[in-house]
């Protein structure tokens, strides 16, 4: 399942997110070589602030992340207005219920191309999820084209910003999606769940 940790519930997950910094730290920095600081073996950066929502694949078995992703908003500063500007061609989209998607973070111990991509399958149902949840509309996101591929084979209705360009050697560009109850639909049969089937953790809320 998928847990949505926000600052209402974020000191009953001390020990999860300090492992979801941790495998962001081997996936981002010791595997991808990306330029990020590292305190304490946990990547955090200016865009991991209260206001940030972290939604977290957990094994029920072993307690171990699987995936992991967070979400701002983007009335405030975040990755794409503050980084990636330049990737959106007419403005970097913003306002209540705009919301960024960033970090996608897989388990680095998963070995099977499978497993990760699952675990991405899954994640992908749970961002669609987690925004018809909030009543947001639209769902902004900086990936490299091979993530975007995924993301189209899932379901997700997703249409550039801008023309993608090289940076580190990796050609990425920038996105959003529309938010929908009927996109959510799509997405979970895409996944074989039955329309209605949630696969986010009902602690406080309900989504139809």
């Amino acid at each position: 399942m998928i847990h949505l940790i926000n600052k209402t519930n974020r000191n009953s997950y001390t020990d999860i997110l300090s492992q979801m910094y941790k495998q962001r730290t081997a996936v981002f920095i010791d595997r991808l070589r990306w330029d990020l600081n590292c305190e304490g073996g946990e990547e955090i950066d200016q865009f991991d602030t209260d206001d940030t929502i972290y939604l977290v694949c957990i094994d029920d078995d072993s307690g171990k992340i699987m995936s992991s992703i967070r979400l701002n908003p983007t009335c405030k500063p975040h990755l794409m207005s503050e980084i990636f500007n330049d990737l959106c061609s007419e403005g970097v989209p913003v306002g209540p219920t705009i919301f960024e998607g960033s970090r996608y973070c897989y388990n680095p111990e998963l070995v099977s191309r499978s497993d990760r991509l699952e675990a991405m399958r899954y994640m992908i149902c749970g961002v669609m999820e987690c925004a018809v949840m909030h009543g947001w509309d639209k769902i902004t996101f900086v990936i490299n084209m091979p993530l975007l591929a995924h993301c189209l084979r899932a379901g997700w209705q997703i249409y550039p910003l801008g023309i993608p360009q090289y940076k580190n050697k990796l050609a990425v560009g920038a996105f959003a999606i529309d938010v929908t109850q009927e996109d959510l639909k799509n997405v979970r049969e895409n996944m074989g769940l039955s329309p209605a089937q949630s696969i986010l953790v009902p602690d406080f809320y309900d989504v139809a």
